[in-house]
């Protein structure tokens, strides 16, 4: 009795709150972190979990999500929404541990980050900044890229809510970055089914995974993000990814276009956190060329315009994140390299009026200014001469015609001195052809266009006398016939 030990303090009780000690290396660790997404700011989410609670759910977490993960693809809002409630406060307590299960889980976010319930929605998206603030970029970036290149039909081996959960074992993370370890435990692979890459359901199941990913990189800094970048960009600038090859029907672009619009703001978060390191280089011209595809893409009255505009105006972010540049300058840096790209090989004379090249460089010359086309009018006149041969269809040489029409009346771009020599050529070559009379309203249209181009291409003293006097031969006899044209 006299000798009686201690009685050691007790515990903090749950009403109190759990406090981890204080430790300089862990202030210093905190003050490090990223910065909290929104979504997780001001939340519990935003503390550390407690060490005890967070070791027992992760031994326990193979059998905890399968039944989580069934829920939350449930046709209840109720039940989803249960499912979401409980899969954040496992992963926020589970923490890396959740890498052995992200297989299944991130197929499982995917299909419900943008859920129609708000509710169910918002919980998941806590999820994915959960999963992403927890885990290596390193382990799920080139997952949920496996997934982006994926055509339709294919599917991660596992995502069903009870595949590839199960699985524990010492090795935890390093196991499976290493490849080693129980299979069920290694990340889920990819099964490609057959099925084309650009239907309606492929590009509607990529802007989930679009949204899944912005969600997981909510956090990541420029330096996280920067051994990431080249594959990021590389998969979403691929012709392909969202934009059709010919135009499509109105079910397909709806599709279409809400998987833009999801483009756009996950490229418009890229630029945000990863400044200049997305935007120069190689990365730029990835970069560059997604968002001028997206930027090309004909609209409808059913469509609009928003990502257009969208991409536009991630065009002018991508420019203020190079030393604050202008778009000017953006056009003058990437324009030459994505022209030589997309004409290599002659692959313009395959084009046709609903192609989605063609509108890319119709888009690429309306958009860089003409100053900036006349430094790569070599570039531009060959496909120009292909698609204005008399042979194509109506449709297509009247919108090649309006496009030099507008390159003509731009400023700067009749000044490139390589005109001196190629101006003679656009007449004889480009515009005569199609000053001939043909029957038709198409054909009247394509001939008023060709005499508007003449006009402008003389008016401004592109063709010197002798050049001209070499094809009055050809060019008189049209021009006084086209002044006896049904169109005045």
């Amino acid at each position: 009795r006299r000798h009686r030990r201690p009685r050691p303090a007790a515990a903090p009780s749950a009403r109190q709150g759990w406090r981890p000690a204080a430790s300089p290396a862990k202030d210093a660790a905190a003050a490090a972190a990223p910065p909290f997404p929104p979504e997780l700011a001001e939340t519990t989410f935003a503390a550390a979990p407690p060490a005890g609670a967070a070791g027992l759910v992760a031994c326990e977490l193979h059998r905890l999500l399968p039944p989580a993960l069934k829920e939350l693809s449930d046709w209840t809002a109720k039940a989803r929404i249960r499912a979401a409630d409980t899969l954040a406060g496992t992963l926020w307590l589970v923490g890396p541990a959740a890498t052995d299960h992200l297989g299944p889980l991130l197929a499982a976010l995917s299909k419900t980050v943008e859920d129609s319930d708000e509710g169910v929605a918002r919980q998941v998206r806590r999820c994915a900044q959960l999963v992403g603030r927890s885990c290596d970029l390193a382990v799920y970036v080139p997952l949920v890229l496996d997934q982006l290149r994926a055509p339709s039909g294919a599917a991660l081996v596992g995502s069903a809510a009870t595949a590839g959960c199960g699985g524990n074992s010492a090795g935890g993370g390093a196991d499976f970055l290493r490849g080693g370890g129980h299979s069920r435990m290694r990340p889920a692979a990819v099964t490609v089914l057959e099925g084309a890459e650009t239907d309606a359901g492929a590009i509607g199941r990529r802007a989930g995974w679009l949204a899944l990913l912005g969600e997981l990189l909510a956090g990541a800094t420029a330096e996280q993000l920067r051994p990431h970048l080249s594959a990021l960009l590389a998969t979403v600038a691929r012709p392909v990814f969202c934009v059709p090859g010919r135009a499509s029907d109105d079910d397909a672009g709806a599709s279409f276009a809400a998987t833009q619009l999801r483009l756009c703001s996950f490229l418009g978060q890229l630029i945000s956190s990863a400044g200049a390191a997305c935007a120069s280089g190689d990365n730029g011209l990835l970069l560059y060329s997604a968002l001028m595809r997206v930027a090309s893409v004909p609209s409808s009255a059913q469509h609009g315009f928003a990502s257009q505009r969208r991409a536009i105006e991630c065009l002018s972010a991508m420019a203020a994140a190079v030393d604050g540049g202008s778009a000017e300058a953006l056009h003058a840096v990437f324009l030459p390299p994505l022209l030589a790209q997309i004409t290599a090989g002659e692959a313009y004379k395959s084009w046709k009026v609903d192609s989605a090249e063609w509108h890319l460089f119709q888009a690429l010359c309306r958009q860089a200014g003409g100053a900036t086309c006349a430094r790569v009018l070599l570039l531009l006149l060959p496909p120009l001469a292909a698609v204005l041969s008399p042979k194509e269809e109506p449709t297509l040489r009247l919108t090649a015609l309006s496009l030099l029409d507008s390159l003509l009346s731009a400023e700067g771009f009749l000044a490139a001195p390589e005109w001196a020599e190629m101006g003679e050529h656009v007449l004889a070559a480009m515009l005569l052809p199609n000053a001939v009379w043909r029957a038709g309203k198409p054909a009247e249209h394509v001939r008023l266009a060709s005499y508007s181009c003449v006009q402008k291409l003389l008016s401004a003293d592109a063709i010197s006398g002798e050049q001209l006097g070499a094809h009055m031969g050809g060019a008189l006899p049209l021009l006084v016939a086209g002044g006896g044209d049904d169109n005045d």
